[in-house]
C-alpha cells in the first residue's frame, strides 16, 4: 500500500519507447473497448466515463460492435480502432486463459474475441502510443509459467504504458477502481501516484486490498498535462 509497483519488460526496441511521459491535452481522447455483458461495467463504469465526457474532462470514442459473421472484417475494425489518435485506450472486458496460451483471448464484444495469436498474425499497431488500461482479470501475469501476457503484447505494439491486473478482480470492484483512478489521473497526477492514491482510497475507506491487483507496465511518471 505504500509503494508504486511497476514492472520493467525486457524487450527489443519498440515503438512506444520514444513516446514522452507527458501527454499534452486539455481534454484527452479515450478509446473505450467494452464487453457490455458485464453488469457493473454497464451500470457504473461506462456511466462514470460518460460523465467525464459530459463534464469536459475527456472525449470518449467507443469501439463499434464487431461483425461476428465476418471475423476478418471484425479484426480489421479492431486494428483500425487501436490505430486511432487516442491518448488512452480503456479495455473493460473478459480475459480468458486457454491452452495453448496463443488461444487466450479478450472478449471485447459480447460475442467477439481477440486472441493472442490474432495480435501476432495481424500485427496490430498502436500507432499514436496511448496509455492502455486493461481493466480485466489477469491481463498482466496470466500464469507464472508463461513469459507472454496481454500487458506485454500491448506494450510491444506501441502503447506508451499499460496498467494491468495480476489476479482476478470482481467486476464490481473493477468498475469502482476505474472511477477512482481517473479522478486522480485527470487531476495532473502521474499515473504512479494516481494508482497509489486509488489503491489507498479503497484500503483506508473499506479495508479492501484489491487495489494491489493493479500493476504498471510502464514508467510511473506518465502524466496528463493541461487537463481540466
Amino acid at each position: 500500500m505504500r509503494y508504486i509497483i511497476s514492472w520493467a519488460l525486457i524487450q527489443d526496441a519498440r515503438p512506444g519507447d520514444l513516446a514522452p511521459s507527458l501527454i499534452n491535452s486539455s481534454r484527452p481522447s479515450v478509446g473505450i473497448i467494452a464487453c457490455d455483458d458485464l453488469e457493473h461495467l454497464v451500470e457504473r463504469e461506462i456511466p462514470a466515463l460518460r460523465k467525464l465526457h459530459r463534464d469536459g474532462y475527456v472525449r470518449l470514442f467507443f469501439l463499434s460492435t464487431l461483425n461476428t459473421d465476418n471475423r476478418d472484417e471484425g479484426l480489421v475494425a479492431f486494428g483500425r480502432f487501436l490505430a486511432k489518435r487516442l491518448h488512452i485506450v480503456h479495455l473493460a472486458c473478459h480475459a480468458c486463459e486457454k491452452n495453448p496460451l496463443s488461444q487466450s483471448y479478450l472478449l471485447v464484444n459480447t460475442r467477439f474475441d481477440i486472441t493472442m495469436e490474432d495480435f501476432v498474425v495481424r500485427e496490430f499497431t498502436i500507432r499514436h502510443h496511448p496509455f492502455v488500461v486493461l481493466n480485466a482479470c489477469l491481463t498482466g501475469t496470466i500464469n507464472p509459467l508463461y513469459i507472454s501476457n496481454w500487458a506485454a503484447l500491448f506494450w510491444e505494439r506501441g502503447a506508451r504504458g499499460v496498467l494491468a491486473t495480476e489476479f482476478h478482480v470482481p467486476d464490481a470492484f473493477a468498475a469502482a477502481f476505474s472511477e477512482e483512478l481517473y479522478r486522480h489521473f485527470l487531476s495532473n497526477k502521474p499515473i504512479g501516484e494516481a494508482l497509489l492514491a486509488a489503491r489507498r482510497h479503497f484500503w483506508e475507506e473499506e479495508r479492501n486490498p484489491l487495489g494491489l491487483a493493479y500493476a504498471l507496465y510502464s514508467s510511473p511518471s506518465i502524466r496528463i498535462v493541461n487537463a481540466n
